[in-house]
């Protein structure tokens, strides 16, 4: 009888896409850019409910992506046999839980494996291969608002500029009597002059 077919050998670097092996697209420097996060969120639990967004500007891969507080202490790394493509100008989300009925409405995030801070000096940080792409750090968060970077400074070098920030606005989580604010896998609004 006719032999099965033989499994697709994946070489580090590589990912399969149609049952096809291929070599994986990694972003490189601007390609991934941190754009919002909600370190205090009201209408669940902060072990659930924190999250934060990243604009992918280039069509890359995931595979392989880091994320953690600090290049030194990554927390999670988005591991897949198959290829993760993503298309230019699309915001994909990290979020501590990834059960939409827990996490306050977050669509489809990835697991980010760390919690974030709501009162003392905290950083973010994505990256692949121990390399930060990029990282912002914080001090504090208000509850139930995410901070929003406005979409003027959608870069890695403006992300680090504490003026480009702002609260967030839009309700995104209308669990009464909390209503997080934010704009999770979407683009920010204008902030405010």
């Amino acid at each position: 009888a006719a032999n099965p077919q033989c499994p697709l050998t994946v070489n580090p670097g590589e990912c399969i896409e149609n049952n096809t092996v291929r070599n994986i697209v990694p972003p490189v420097a601007s390609d991934l850019v941190i754009t919002e996060y909600m370190a205090d969120p009201a209408a669940v639990p902060d072990t659930a409910g924190e999250w934060f967004e990243v604009l992918v500007n280039r069509a890359v891969d995931l595979n392989g992506i880091q994320v953690g507080s600090d290049p030194g202490n990554v927390t999670y790394t988005i591991n897949n046999v198959a290829c993760l493509p993503v298309a230019a100008d699309t915001y994909i989300l990290f979020a501590r839980s990834t059960d939409m009925a827990l996490n306050g409405g977050i669509s489809t995030p990835y697991a980010m494996g760390f919690g974030l801070s709501n009162s003392t000096d905290e950083s973010i940080f994505v990256g692949i291969d121990n390399t930060v792409l990029d990282q912002v750090t914080y001090t504090g968060a208000s509850a139930g608002v995410a901070a929003s970077l406005d979409p003027d400074s959608l870069t890695p070098a403006d992300n680090d500029i504490a003026a480009n920030w702002c609260a967030a606005v839009d309700v995104y989580s209308p669990t009464p009597p909390a209503m997080d604010r934010g704009t999770p896998g979407t683009s920010n609004p204008q902030c405010p002059p």
